[in-house]
């Protein structure tokens, strides 16, 4: 073997362990004959390193390039593109069955790693390979022929697919089923008479017949033997099926074994395994049983692997049972993570958790975890502000930091049943942007869940709060009506709640992180009762009201012109039929008020401030206006203002409606995202729900596969502008030789009051006359947002 690189020849005999000889062409010499020395011992032992060293260098190379040079197809055979034309099927299923795929994105634009090259003989099995899946879908007669087109970078490959007719299903046949159970064990495949014939479909139809037989007790149950006549002339199939049941069985004994971790002894005993799987002997054989106990177990994460296993009963056992054998292998149980990240909303994030999940035995999870967020800007880790965002900087309610430390205690079974109690203690603060910040002194939560088939969950918990509210001046007056100099230490209002939270969920979609298929509906039932210190209808501070929030959520994926349509409908409503009223509007404390807004609801706005607002206006902006005997103070039309703050509402309406699809031509990790989201907040007795009200934004998105989840740039265009509100000056009056008395008044235009009228009244009967100047320029409508995870 010959090869030549850098000036230099490389020159390997056969045998095995003879080093390579290595002559310089370019600094070949000659010597004299009798004028030069033969080299000793040591010399030849150095020559021989230096020929081993060079030889290293100059081989690996040489193989590199070798091994380069034929992974790179010939000049203009590189494949760019792939596509599908005249397919039934969506073009993504057909693609991952091609061994001819497209080039990634980095080998498009970077020119890195290698695209495959036009093989003719392949593109005719990649065309194969595509008939066979239309004639296992019912297109016998299906044609494909390969095309091959120019590009300006390569060859553009193109699959021409001609179906021909579907063939349907004229007659089903079912034998051998024990109609006394169930008579309505062979309706899986009885429904297919009259459908178009697909080969998926009929043998997920003939599993769910299965699967049906043996949770009726027949474990022994095998697929059945089935005969399919096609009739290719008039695209018809024939299907018969005979089924083999055997006896239906009961459980005999079950048997334990557990393997510990490596170098460990065993943890948990068979009594406790057993107890969390819930089998017992003597009872009916149920495969759903034997799969919710080995969901159980796993559930637990106290085990690696969990098998269930049928044993053969021994020739003295009756034939009408079955033994079981239960094989677990334990798993490490402790672990402890720590993590660190920044978001637009929480700027510097840190987070840990330590988590024992075998604590005083299997199924027993403790987690403790603590997590802080707004560092940068939050007292008093406030030393670097640059690293966050302007509007972050802004929000009074993200000046200090945000924290949560709690411990939380589940286990998997509630006395011997099948449902799963929680226990959670936790202390937080917690800002809400634009909104308020809520600080929990101590808060407990209490909940039970169980599973009540594969897919629905239902979920009953309680919860306990004592902390505070901490807002604006201006907000306390306009939501709590706290507008009085003495009203303003109140600021920071002592509460505490109680509320009992029922969720029941449906969930087709699983834990996809890009759901494709199915759908998820959620309801909630919030009931509790709340009270705040010195706010009340009499100034009680003893006063506690009940308030009631059903939320009832839908979200559907389908696949549409080779990508994703996500649909989401959402409606919300609290009820507070004792509470007093601010202003005609129920009293709310700010976290059971609903919000809108934002990267996960209507995107055409910023975070929160979907609906009714408030502004809030300095001295300069406000003219004084000779009014009767007195005068008024007003806000100006070009009045500057910070940015507006959400009064949140006891209604909210939401819907969104997405299409994603891949890239596909540059590369599969990458989508592209068209949405329009719609969304309203009203306040019940003042502005009740109106589709008038209804706000509608498009816009559009990218998002990225990472191994958390899409990382999501989406970009909303909000037509509209800015929405008119209740104006608010909040300043102070001066006294001879006294502190100034701050005060809270509406400029609103319009409004007819006097200005010691408006001292008075504050907030109360302020109208949403007040409609800052906003820009007409297409940018700055538009409206992005940074997220991980899909908007729904």
């Amino acid at each position: 073997m010959t090869a030549s690189t850098w000036g230099a020849t490389v020159a390997c005999d056969a045998r095995a362990g003879e080093i390579p000889r290595v002559i310089d062409r370019s600094h070949a010499t000659t010597h004299r004959a009798g004028s030069h020395r033969l080299p000793g011992h040591r010399s030849r032992r150095r020559r021989g390193l230096l020929r081993l060293v060079a030889s290293l260098l100059l081989v690996v190379p040489a193989t590199a390039v070798q091994a380069q040079g034929a992974a790179r197809c010939a000049t203009g055979q590189e494949v760019r593109d792939v596509t599908i034309r005249g397919s039934q099927i969506e073009a993504d299923e057909v693609l991952t069955v091609l061994a001819t795929q497209r080039p990634t994105l980095a080998n498009r634009l970077l020119r890195l790693g290698s695209a495959a090259c036009v093989d003719s003989l392949q593109l005719e099995q990649d065309a194969l390979r595509i008939a066979v899946l239309h004639r296992q879908r019912g297109w016998f007669t299906a044609q494909v022929r390969p095309v091959v087109l120019d590009d300006p970078r390569g060859r553009a490959v193109r699959f021409d697919v001609t179906p021909g007719p579907v063939a349907t299903i004229d007659s089903v046949v079912v034998d051998g089923l024990p109609t006394t159970v169930n008579p309505n064990l062979a309706a899986p495949l009885t429904a297919l008479d009259g459908a178009s014939f697909d080969r998926v479909r009929v043998q997920a139809a003939t599993d769910l017949v299965v699967t049906r037989l043996q949770d009726a007790g027949f474990a022994r149950t095998r697929q059945p033997a089935s005969t399919i006549t096609i009739d290719t002339t008039a695209a018809t199939v024939a299907l018969r099926f005979s089924f083999e049941p055997g006896l239906a069985l009961r459980v005999g004994r079950i048997a334990v074994e557990i393997a510990p971790v490596p170098r460990r002894g065993p943890r948990f005993d068979s009594a406790e395994v057993l107890a969390l799987a819930g089998l017992r002997a003597g009872v009916g054989y149920r495969a759903s049983d034997v799969l919710a106990a080995q969901r159980a177990l796993y559930r637990t994460e106290a085990f690696g692997l969990v098998l269930i296993d049928t044993v053969t009963p021994p020739a003295d056992r009756a034939d009408s049972t079955i033994d079981l054998r239960v094989s677990v292998s334990e798993a490490r149980t402790r672990s402890a993570r720590v993590g660190a990240g920044w978001g637009t909303l929480e700027c510097g994030r840190v987070q840990g958790r330590i988590t024992d999940r075998g604590f005083l035995g299997p199924g027993r999870r403790v987690e403790l975890t603590a997590r802080a967020s707004r560092l940068g800007i939050g007292a008093p880790v406030d030393q670097f502000p640059g690293l966050c965002p302007q509007f972050l900087r802004d929000d009074p309610y993200s000046q200090e930091l945000n924290y949560h430390v709690g411990v939380a205690l589940t286990n998997a079974t509630f006395f011997g049943l099948p449902i799963a109690p929680t226990l959670d203690v936790y202390s937080e603060r917690r800002g809400e942007y634009n909104a308020f910040q809520q600080e929990t002194d101590i808060g407990v939560g209490v909940a039970l869940s169980k599973a009540l088939t594969a897919r629905t969950l239902l979920s009953v918990g309680a919860e306990f709060e004592s902390g505070r509210i901490v807002t604006d001046a201006v907000l306390a007056c306009v939501r709590f009506a706290l507008c009085q100099p003495a009203d303003f230490a109140l600021a920071r209002q002592g509460n505490t709640t109680q509320a009992l939270n029922v969720t029941w969920l449906h969930d087709r979609v699983g834990q996809s992180q890009d759901p494709r298929y199915g759908g998820r509906l959620r309801v909630d039932a919030r009931v509790g009762s709340t009270s705040f210190g010195g706010v009340g209808a009499e100034g009680d501070s003893s006063s506690r009201y009940a308030f009631y929030r059903p939320t009832v959520e839908a979200t559907g994926f389908t696949r549409f012109l080779g990508g994703t349509v996500a649909a989401r409908m959402q409606w919300s409503q609290v009820y507070a039929p004792n509470a007093f009223t601010v202003s005609g509007v129920p009293f709310l404390p700010p976290q059971e008020r609903l919000f809108s807004g934002g990267q996960n609801s209507v995107r055409g706005y910023q975070q929160n401030l979907l609906g009714p607002v408030v502004y809030r206006v300095n001295r300069a902006s406000v003219d004084s206006v000779p009014f009767g005997d007195s005068f008024q103070l007003v806000v100006r039309p070009d009045a500057v203002t910070r940015l507006p703050s959400p009064e949140g509402g006891t209604g909210s309406l939401l819907a969104n409606l997405e299409y994603r699809r891949r890239f596909g031509r540059l590369t599969e990790s990458l989508q592209w995202a068209f949405f329009v989201d719609a969304g309203t907040v009203w306040a019940t007795g003042v502005a009740p729900f109106s589709v008038r009200e209804v706000r509608a934004t498009p816009g559009v998105g990218v998002r990225l596969d990472t191994p958390l989840g899409p990382f999501r740039v989406d970009i909303g265009y909000n037509p509209r502008r800015a929405e008119p509100g209740k104006a608010f000056l909040f300043d102070a009056v001066a006294r001879a030789g006294a502190a100034p008395v701050p005060y809270v008044i509406c400029v609103s235009p319009g409004q007819e009051a006097t200005f010691e009228q408006q001292v008075e009244a504050g907030g109360f009967g302020c109208p949403r006359t007040f409609r800052p100047t906003s820009s007409r320029s297409t940018l700055s409508r538009l409206v992005f947002h940074f997220s991980l995870g899909q908007a729904f």
